[in-house]
C-alpha cells in the first residue's frame, strides 16, 4: 500500500486494528493450546504516507501498554486508555487533520474527546 501511494504520488492513510492477542496456559511450551482472546491486548496503528511532503510528527504513541511487565495490558493513563471508541475518535481526528490541517474534527467525533484531548491526540505537527 505504501509503495502504491508513492508510485501514484498520492496521500495514503493506512489503518490497522487488532482485537487482542491469544493466550495459553503454558505459553513457554511449543504447541500449547490457545485458551483465551485477550481484548486488553489489542492495538490500533495508523500510517500516514504523503509523497509530496516530509511528514513531521510529534513522535509519540497515543496509547501504550502498561510499563508493568506482568500486566501486558493497556495503560489506562494514556490518552486513549482502554476506551475503543475514544481510540477510534483519535484515529478519525488524525485522518481529518492529515487531509486538512486546519479542519475541526470535533463535530465528527460527537464529544468523544475534549478540546485539549483533540490537541494532544493529533500526531502531526
Amino acid at each position: 500500500m505504501i509503495k502504491s501511494a508513492l508510485l501514484k504520488n498520492t496521500k495514503a492513510f493506512i489503518y490497522l486494528t487488532t482485537d487482542g492477542a491469544m493466550g495459553s496456559t503454558q505459553s513457554d511450551i511449543p504447541g500449547a493450546a490457545w485458551v483465551a482472546d485477550r481484548g486488553v491486548g489489542g492495538i490500533q496503528v495508523f500510517v500516514l504516507v504523503d509523497p509530496a511532503a516530509a511528514i513531521q510528527s510529534k513522535n509519540y504513541f497515543i496509547g501504550a501498554f502498561s510499563s508493568d511487565p506482568d500486566a501486558q495490558a493497556v495503560d489506562p493513563n494514556s490518552i486513549a486508555g482502554n476506551d475503543t471508541e475514544k481510540a477510534a475518535a483519535i484515529v478519525v481526528c488524525n485522518y481529518i487533520h492529515f487531509d486538512d490541517p486546519s479542519a475541526d474534527c470535533s463535530g465528527v467525533i460527537k464529544n468523544k474527546l475534549t478540546a485539549d484531548e483533540i490537541i494532544e491526540a493529533k500526531v502531526l505537527k
